[in-house]
């Protein structure tokens, strides 16, 4: 891991962070998470702290902060935070909103995985 961080140590906080959520206690996951984001972690693992702060925002009811979550992960991995905040608007029948984000991507650089996983969202999206 980067920068001296411990992977072991990081590794632990995601487990009981999920363990938190699983135990309806996301306010105590988003305490263990928040922290995360100010260590010198490499920005994959930045942009999945950030995708489990919006589960943790979504579990306590807050979309406004579920949407900041994963627009702040996206300064870190794009596509990633990206289609997850797609796949929670669709969650929810906004299905505009999710289209809008899925197809903003087709221009990035994907990988042949990412370009049919994105292309197979817009096609069900505009199918519904």
């Amino acid at each position: 891991m980067s920068n001296g961080i411990d992977q072991e140590v990081f590794n632990q906080a995601l487990l009981l962070a999920a363990h938190l959520v699983e135990r309806k206690e996301p306010a105590y996951a988003t305490i263990v998470l928040r922290p995360w984001i100010d260590t010198p972690l490499a920005d994959d693992l930045k942009a999945i702290v950030c995708i489990n702060l919006a589960v943790c925002a979504t579990h306590q009811g807050d979309d406004e902060t579920t949407l900041a979550w994963y627009d702040h992960g996206m300064t870190y991995a794009h596509v990633l935070c990206a289609e997850n905040k797609a796949a929670w608007l669709a969650g929810r029948g906004r299905n505009g909103e999710a289209l809008a984000v899925y197809e903003s991507l087709m221009p990035e650089l994907l990988s042949p995985e990412e370009r049919h996983r994105v292309s197979h969202n817009i096609a069900t999206l505009r199918g519904r």
